[in-house]
């Protein structure tokens, strides 16, 4: 990951950046790709390190131990905002294994420690309850009926 200002970090975190209903959203997340894109202009993996960054090293992912569990939360944190990744987890979560997780929508230490702590027998069942809650979501959106069958072929990859 480049040396990120602590200024683009923190933004990174706010609420202004993960919730997409919050006034300034627009606008903290053209300023993170603003200096993404400044920081990575004469790269020719521009695109890959910025997802690589923006994506899965900002959100753990690499903490996660099931390679499957991880890949899945991956492609999740790509498509959709970081608090609603959070609040699908952490239900998904609270209502398979039991976890008691604040839904805050933060995929923080305690979310990972939860993903971690399934066993690998139940591994497939939370998988098939994470891509349900998933696709319950999406189907929500205001673009279900023109990208949901795409959006489903994805989700079901998981």
């Amino acid at each position: 990951m480049p040396n990120m200002p602590s200024s683009i970090s923190e933004l990174m975190k706010s609420s202004a950046y993960t919730n997409s209903m919050h006034p300034n959203h627009q606008s903290v997340q053209q300023q993170v790709a603003d200096w993404f894109n400044k920081e990575y202009a004469n790269d020719n993996n521009k695109n890959t390190r910025i997802i690589s960054d923006m994506f899965y090293n900002q959100n753990r992912i690499d903490e996660i131990d099931n390679e499957r569990v991880a890949g899945a939360v991956f492609d999740m944190f790509v498509m959709t905002s970081p608090a609603n990744v959070g609040r699908i987890i952490q239900n998904t979560l609270n209502k398979h294994q039991g976890t008691g997780l604040t839904i805050d929508g933060i995929a923080g230490s305690r979310t990972i420690a939860a993903l971690n702590s399934i066993p690998e027998n139940q591994i497939d069942n939370f998988m098939d309850a994470l891509m349900s809650a998933r696709l319950n979501f999406l189907q929500g959106l205001p673009g279900w009926g023109q990208f949901g069958r795409g959006w489903t072929n994805r989700t079901m990859q998981y």
